[in-house]
């Protein structure tokens, strides 16, 4: 809005109107005279020079006025100009151009003032005026210019029921009895005066002594680029002399707080809340052995001590006074073995009532974490140690039993003990970022690190080098979990059971290397959101999705769930072609992707497919060629194992000379002339299938075994044998074991003359290496006694040899 002039039309019901920012340069006379129930008026940043007497005429009732941030000065407010205004109680004036004097006479007239804000003017001087504000109690200078405070600077607030006051201004001097005005003092803020330090400025609290106060803030002093700053015990009577709840010193470039300050402080109950955080405190630590005696205090902030000067801890056993050394236990009363690590326990006392320690970024040498022992903190909630540099997370804290936060952030957790949150039973946050929680879990498979934490409401262990989430690291939280956050990991999938979670509804895995959650996941999430009334919020943003074949249906997911999704569920997506699209374009052109993802299936399939044929061609082939081989190893294999066991110490004996294998045709000669020769007159034991094949077994079996427990083996060749399957088979047979065992044993009678080309291509192969006998001779053939013919003979021969 640009308005120049304040708008008419304005509804007269009207109790607040604000009339920010615009160009109001002037406000005449009765601009607001229709506005009779109007309570607060708001002209802030509007430009205003000027405001006639009368112009607020009619707002009997307005109790807020802000002017602030305008262009008035004391000429802009007549005298008479808050005349209309008697039940004014908040009155903003502050960043306006009041630069030599205070316009006090306009202000006057309001007696029933209760809060002023206004500039603070070098060298300016409050005049009589403020002393007719009978009933203010807040008192606030923005922005101060005051460079001295002396002890007749408030003078004219003397007996006024002035109860919160804020100085922020470019002091350089005090003086001790600046405040003695001030008989009702509440809150006293002395911030942001950069030139002062402050050692110096405590002294003027001295008129307060034995006040009851409820907040003594005296930050952001003396911001000088060098330099510290050394509070001492004397300082600490000053501060400590008052009844105070809650002391602020942030931010003053302390050095040092000297043994012995916390000791001197004098109202020990009083004290609810110290902050001493944004310093530089490095110096001499014994104040910190000293805290267990403000028996009231609740709360302490030493958190994010001045990088630039570190804390030596080997000096906290250097400056330990006689007095302090006293309160903290070492083992054997020995204080050089405080920084030693290993297995001893050390024993702190902390104040009793204490339920917050805020210590984040706290500057020490890198140190293990040690067994502490901790006293008096049974009423400790709060405990913050983010980005406190120890190397390890191998000791354990005791005797903070019902902690309820706990922040271990960036600690090296890299070596861990996984009994080291097991004492805090009632923690309900526990937040552990970049603290390489990744390799120190590793090895605990069964999740004992979060083992018995039933109340555990909120976990964040982002940042923390996960790559894999082991299901049962959360199973003890399966009833209390209200928010997961696991962001900035390297997880590529999720595996937990989300289902099994009561309670929770905010889950975060931002920033992680997820491709797509599988099926099971995100049923998983469904459920769980049906279990929170549809409420659960789940984080995706910044993971490497992709918007392929394999992700369609988490593409679908992200689109249909009611799950809350962020950035609307529309995230960054590598696309089949290597470009990057997003989620819902992914969606829109579902159809397409699905139709390339079948066509893909199926060429995928196809040339599977040619591939297994070709296989099967070749193994088919191989086996084909090798037929024989393969039936006889078989064969031979089945016999060893199924029906023959070696005993031990058994050498090769065979049972028969020779196997006989013929056809039935052949029957006369073979059982009559060959086996009378040979059995009868030669005393050569003989297998003839007809006589000892065993009954009940499988021919091939019987010939296999025949085969093996036989010398040699004789072939009666004849054109019947040659046309038998069996024949050729007991044939095969005999030649593989031949070749098994690399001897001459086979012996081929032809009782017919039958030529080379009908005999069979195995037996050619091997015509060279078989002994061949010609007994198609009539004399041989016939049936008689005669064994004369040299045909016996050297069969005779070639069974023995």
């Amino acid at each position: 809005m640009d308005f120049h002039t304040v708008p008419r039309h304005i509804p007269t019901n009207t109790t607040i109107l604000d009339l920010s920012s615009n160009n109001i340069a002037l406000l005449h006379n009765e601009t607001f005279i229709q506005l009779a129930k109007l309570r607060t008026l708001i002209i802030h940043t509007s430009r205003l020079r000027y405001i006639d007497v009368n112009a607020f005429k009619g707002l009997a009732n307005l109790q807020t006025l802000d002017l602030s941030a305008n262009f008035l000065d004391v000429g802009s407010l007549p005298m008479c100009v808050f005349n209309s205004t008697p039940n004014l109680l908040n009155l903003q004036l502050s960043d306006n151009t009041f630069s030599e004097e205070y316009p006090d006479n306009s202000l006057s007239f309001l007696s029933n003032l209760q809060s002023l804000s206004i500039n603070g003017i070098r060298n300016g001087r409050f005049g009589d005026g403020f002393k007719y504000l009978k009933k203010l109690k807040i008192l606030h200078f923005k922005p101060c210019f005051i460079t001295h405070l002396t002890n007749e600077t408030f003078l004219v607030f003397d007996n006024l029921p002035i109860e919160d006051i804020a100085i922020s201004c470019a002091i350089r001097k005090v003086e001790y009895g600046t405040l003695a005005p001030f008989k009702s003092l509440n809150v006293l803020k002395l911030s942001y005066n950069s030139l002062i330090r402050l050692s110096d400025l405590i002294p003027i609290l001295i008129p307060l002594k034995d006040r009851n106060m409820s907040e003594i803030d005296l930050s952001y002093n003396y911001r000088a680029r060098t330099g510290s700053d050394i509070l001492t015990p004397e300082h600490f009577t000053i501060l400590g002399q008052i009844c105070v709840k809650s002391l602020i010193l942030a931010k003053n470039q302390i050095s040092v707080i000297r043994s012995g300050s916390i000791s001197s402080i004098k109202y020990k109950n009083c004290l609810e809340h110290l902050d001493l955080s944004r310093n530089n405190i490095y110096g001499d630590t014994g104040s910190a052995l000293e805290l267990f005696q403000l028996t009231g205090l609740k709360t302490i902030d030493a958190s994010q001590q001045d990088l630039l000067s570190p804390w030596n801890v080997g000096s906290l056993s250097r400056n330990i006074s006689p007095q302090t050394s006293k309160f903290l236990m070492f083992p054997d009363n020995n204080v050089s073995e405080v920084f030693k690590r290993g297995s001893t326990i050390y024993t702190f006392p902390l104040p009793p009532n204490l339920e917050e320690i805020f210590a984040e970024r706290i500057v020490i040498k890198a140190l293990h974490l040690a067994n502490v022992n901790v006293t008096h903190g049974r009423k400790l909630r709060v405990l913050d140690l983010n980005w406190t540099p120890f190397k390890s997370c191998t000791g354990r804290l005791r005797g903070i039993d019902h902690l309820e936060i706990l922040k271990v952030s960036g600690f090296n957790c890299s070596l861990i003990d996984l009994s080291v949150f097991q004492s805090f039973k009632k923690l309900k946050v526990l937040e552990s970022r970049s603290a390489n929680l990744g390799r120190g879990l590793q090895e605990d498979k069964d999740g004992k690190i979060l083992k018995g934490l039933i109340e555990l409401q909120q976990i964040d262990f982002s940042a923390n080098q996960f790559k894999y989430l082991n299901p049962l690291l959360f199973k003890s939280q399966y009833k209390s979990l209200l928010k997961l956050i696991l962001s900035s990991n390297i997880l590529t999938e999720i595996n937990m059971k989300f289902s099994k979670f009561s309670k929770l509804n905010y889950i975060d895995l931002s920033d992680n290397r997820i491709r797509y959650l599988e099926r099971g996941t995100t049923k998983e999430l469904d459920v769980l959101n049906i279990k929170s009334m549809n409420k659960l919020e789940l984080l995706l943003q910044g993971n490497i999705f992709e918007c392929n074949c394999d992700s369609l249906h988490f593409i679908a997911w992200l689109h249909f769930t009611n799950v809350t999704l962020d950035n609307g569920g529309n995230y960054s997506c590598r696309y089949f072609d290597g470009s990057y699209k997003t989620t819902a374009f992914a969606f829109q052109n579902l159809h397409d992707i699905k139709t390339m993802c079948v066509s893909k299936v199926w060429l995928i399939f196809s040339v599977l497919l040619s591939v297994l044929l070709i296989i099967i061609i070749v193994a088919s082939s191989i086996a084909y060629k090798y037929r024989i081989t393969l039936q006889y190893w078989y064969l031979t294999i089945r016999r060893k194992y199924r029906h023959y066991s070696k005993l031990e110490g058994e050498s090769k004996e065979y049972r028969y000379s020779a196997f006989v294998a013929y056809h039935n045709a052949d029957y006369k000669w073979v059982c009559g002339p060959l086996s009378t020769f040979l059995e009868k007159e030669k005393e050569q034991s003989l297998c003839l299938h007809h006589r000892d094949f065993l009954a009940g077994n499988l021919i091939a079996d019987n010939i296999v075994e025949a085969v093996s427990q036989s010398r040699k083996v004789i072939l009666v060749i004849s054109e019947t044998f040659l046309e038998s399957s069996w024949c050729e088979f007991e044939l095969d047979m005999a030649r593989m074991q031949m070749f098994q065992e690399s001897r001459n044993m086979l012996i081929v009678i032809l009782v017919q003359n039958i030529p080379a080309k009908s005999m069979p291509k195995s037996l050619l192969r091997i015509w060279n290496k078989v002994t061949c006998l010609e007994a198609y001779d009539s004399d041989i053939l016939i049936e008689n006694d005669n064994f004369e013919h040299i045909f016996w003979n050297r069969l005779y021969e070639a069974v023995l040899l």
